[in-house]
């Protein structure tokens, strides 16, 4: 509320906040409720030292990360107000020495956190000689000390060069660890590789609004009984606005206000906090005759004050989609200038609708300007739209920017309730320029369009939104109203059953099949036939479930490229697809055509899981990926000139393979059917990966100097020098019979683990510097690992034996658990060591564990 100041713990109320799984193939899906800051903070018991927390627009993000300094500010404080078992345990976050929270908004041109913490904490406070020693100091906090930096708004941040994707932590800054607050659709840049992210968690709104609107009232000291309020948003279905937070403070304030009522539009809702801040800045009234959008039709203040609202419309639309990306949301009085007049300018301010602050710089302090929320500059961003109703004009302006489709989403989802005209035109562009980068979004957005404007009073026959991309499987009742309104303009489809026929899917198909690209259907329902003879266009084709195929149909699918099919169809033909690039078959109801992949010479990726007999594939040289299980059989000659292969999975009973001619394969996975012989491999010399389960005599690896990630088990007899100078090995698992390993000359290894009967000799990881996670379960007499000096996490159990001095120099070890044997065992070096669990046959020198004041648990400090 731009104009209320209220303390926070007034009325802040518990987030709802969800964890985000990356999977193996790089696809994020939410999983458990995140309710402690443990949870957040920890992974295994080990700190994490990039978080990222994303949620839409007025979900909350900010305010959580303000709540995150107030509970480490103030430890000890109990939230008397809120009855909730969340996020309680504050003492987590005592484990930073330091905070600092900076707000990325207002630091575009930064791009390293320490200067940002300069700027905007140093800088404000201190001057001269003093600052100078303060900016040292700081740099030898950001060294030495465990702190957290929690970075709120990286979606309103941008990096002026367009190299990095958020601001830089140096890695001297190695015990910092940055929580970084976002919208949803920065996670996407590709910049930000998984591998950067140690945690992703999703804040999506309170959990209980109806407890935030109380607090609300009570804030404002208002006589309103909740259960009223309560009735009213029930009366006309707001609920559904209320699940976010920003929605449900402007609903509860207008209300208040005794403005219109709000019949779940929310251009209404915006249109009543423009209204009241107008209201503020001065009581003139005025009444619109023949109001330029429906919902200014019942205002009594925005009239009067027309040319200010145009002015910054303008104003935002421009600020928004302009050409300096860096300068959307924060401008200076010079852009200001092209677009309001100097009395305009006082009159915004002193409404609120935008605020003014100062940055500091190397000579003075400059003046910055912003609207009060970004949803705001977006909604009236719309209003200039709507009002110019030349949407064609803005197509290239709104390409400007990859990341514009979350400033266009919302702006569109506006624009549907203040003119729909104008709303169908942009839904050209949107669906154009976004349906296949952000399929399922564009879909969404759409859909709640639709709704924005029947909410807006708009006739149906008017909305005449753009679709062509839609998953059925997402869908609710108003998709499907924008699927029967698109359906002969359908250029993706995916079904996945949702109580879909196939009679429906048929006509689609049907009506589609002049413009249809990719159809992508998994139907469990009884079995009927799909015709697709008439869809000559289609590149990627997906059918899984009771759907049957005839056969031949496919032929002439000259512009196939992908192919995945798990249904009914025997003697399949696809001798005439030479584009097709990526072909998965599988199931007992598929049957391959003998010799119908001969000449797919475009062929890159296959997977068979079907019966085909006797499979050679000498005829598709460009393939690079090959994954076969039964019923395939396999003919002598079956990878004879893949030059270009440089995958092969297996599973099941194949043998007297020959691998010799393809001189490019980097991987192999073979399961415990596979026969394997000792050529197998040979002339295989740029393997990288290696998973094997079937049983091998004498392997050696040695042979394969680039190799990297290794996990070997059942019955695999390897040589002890099997993996000696494999200086590119990073992952090693084995499970296996290997007496007398020796790793110490694969000095990259940072992950090992090894169960079963491995025997190790005593300096098997001498010197492996860069060795981070191991895991022990196999035979050792007197292992060392003091010079393992950047182990984080050790785990040993089994027949070990480790020698007292095993674990001397180990200053970064952060997990440890010994359930083997050991005498009088030196922790003492261990000192960023958190958690130890230690078993009854490990005895540790008198004191070792005094000085460990990282242990989480203080029983575990103990002597003996």
């Amino acid at each position: 509320m731009p104009s209320v100041d209220i303390q926070l713990q007034k009325i802040y109320v518990t987030p709802r906040i969800w964890k985000i799984e990356i999977e193996n193939n790089g696809t994020r899906k939410r999983t458990i409720e995140i309710h402690q800051y443990s949870d957040i903070i920890y992974k295994n018991c080990n700190i994490n030292r990039r978080i990222f927390l994303q949620g839409d627009a007025g979900k909350g993000k900010s305010t959580f990360a303000t709540q995150i300094v107030h509970d480490w500010c103030n430890e000890s404080s109990l939230r008397i107000s809120q009855n909730s078992e969340n996020f309680t345990d504050v003492e987590i976050l005592q484990e930073f020495r330091f905070l600092f929270h900076i707000e990325l908004r207002h630091s575009i041109d930064g791009r390293d956190v320490e200067t940002i913490i300069k700027e905007q904490i140093i800088d404000e406070i201190y001057a001269g000689e003093e600052r100078s020693e303060i900016n040292k100091l700081l740099s030898d906090i950001l060294k030495k000390e465990t702190c957290l930096v929690v970075q709120d708004g990286l979606d309103e941040w941008y990096d002026t060069k367009g190299k990095i994707p958020f601001p830089l932590t140096v890695t001297t800054h190695k015990h910092c660890t940055t929580l970084i607050t976002t919208r949803p659709y920065k996670m996407t840049d590709p910049k930000i590789k998984d591998s950067q992210i140690d945690c992703l968690i999703e804040l999506d709104g309170v959990s209980d609004p109806y407890m935030l609107c109380e607090k609300w009232l009570l804030c404002l000291n208002s006589n309103t009984r909740p259960e009223t309020f309560k009735d009213y948003v029930r009366r006309y279905r707001l609920e559904n606005l209320l699940s976010t937070p920003l929605n449900t403070t402007m609903i509860v304030w207008t209300w208040l206000g005794n403005s219109q009522d709000c019949l779940g539009s929310l251009c209404e809702i915006y249109t009543n906090i423009i209204e009241a801040l107008l209201m503020k800045a001065n009581n003139k009234t005025g009444y619109f005759q023949t109001p330029p959008v429906q919902c200014f039709q019942k205002t009594t203040h925005i009239q009067p004050y027309m040319a200010e609202v145009d002015a910054l419309s303008k104003l935002a639309f421009h600020q928004l989609f302009g050409r300096e990306k860096a300068r959307s949301l924060v401008f200076s009085n010079r852009d200001l200038s092209r677009y309001l007049l100097e009395d305009q300018k006082v009159f915004a301010l002193k409404s609120g609708i935008l605020s003014e602050t100062r940055i500091s710089t190397v000579n003075k302090l400059e003046p910055t300007l912003s609207f009060f929320h970004k949803t705001v500059q977006e909604f009236l961003a719309a209003f200039y739209i709507s009002r110019d109703n030349t949407v064609e004009s803005f197509q290239n302006i709104f390409g400007n920017f990859e990341d514009s489709f979350d400033d266009m989403k919302q702006v569109f989802l506006y624009l549907c309730g203040l003119n729909i005209g104008a709303a169908n035109k942009l839904s050209i562009i949107l669906d154009a320029q976004y349906s296949k980068l952000h399929p399922y979004s564009v879909q969404s957005i759409i859909a709640k369009g639709y709704d924005e404007a029947i909410a807006n009073r708009t006739r149906e026959i008017d909305i005449h939104l753009k679709l062509s991309t839609i998953d059925l499987s997402l869908s609710n009742e108003t998709e499907m109203k924008i699927l029967q309104m698109n359906k002969s303009n359908i250029i993706s489809l995916k079904v996945d059953d949702a109580g879909i026929s196939l009679q429906y899917v048929q006509e689609i198909v049907s009506l589609s099949a002049h413009c249809l690209e990719n159809l992508e259907l998994q139907l469990d329902s009884e079995y009927g036939e799909l015709k697709l003879s008439s869809c000559r266009n289609i590149k990627t084709l997906n059918i899984i479930g009771k759907v049957t195929l005839l056969p031949k149909k496919l032929r002439d699918f000259r512009y196939l490229e992908a192919l995945t099919l798990w249904c009914r169809c025997d003697n399949l033909d696809l001798s005439m697809c030479n584009s097709l690039k990526e072909l998965e078959l599988g199931g007992e109801e598929i049957i391959l055509m003998p010799n119908s992949q001969f000449k797919l010479n475009m062929l890159q990726s296959l997977i068979l899981a079907c019966k085909c007999n006797l499979l050679e594939l000498s005829m598709c040289p460009n393939l690079e990926k090959i994954e076969l299980s039964e019923p395939v059989t396999l003919s002598l000659n079956a990878f004879i000139r893949l030059s270009n292969i440089k995958s092969i999975s297996l599973y099941g009973p194949f043998e007297m393979l020959d691998l010799s001619s393809c001189p490019n394969l980097e991987s192999v996975c073979f399961s415990e059917e596979v026969k394997m012989y000792p050529n197998t491999l040979r002339r295989t010399l740029n393997i990288k990966s290696i998973t094997i389960s079937c049983p091998c005599e004498s392997l050696d690896l040695s042979l394969f100097p680039h190799l990297a990630d290794v996990e070997i088990q059942g019955q695999v007899t390897l040589e002890p020098d099997a993996f000696y100078e494999l200086r590119q090995l990073k992952l090693l698992i084995l499970k296996c019979n290997c007496a007398g390993l020796d790793l110490s000359s694969c000095k990259r290894l940072k992950n090992v683990q090894l169960k079963g009967s491995v025997i190790l000799i005593p300096n098997a990881f001498k010197n492996l510097h860069n060795l981070i996670y191991l895991r022990l379960d196999c035979y050792c007499s007197s292992l060392d690992l003091s010079t393992c000096y950047n182990l984080e996490l050790v785990e040993i159990e089994g027949q070990m034996t480790l020698a007292s001095n095993a674990l001397t120099n180990l200053s970064e070890l952060v997990t440890l658990t010994l359930h083997c044997t050991s005498k009088d065992l030196d922790l003492s070096s261990c000192i960023n060591l958190h958690k130890l669990d230690i078993g009854e046959n490990v005895l540790l020198l008198p004191n070792t564990l005094t000085n460990l004041h990282n242990l989480r648990d203080p029983n575990q400090r103990r002597n003996v």
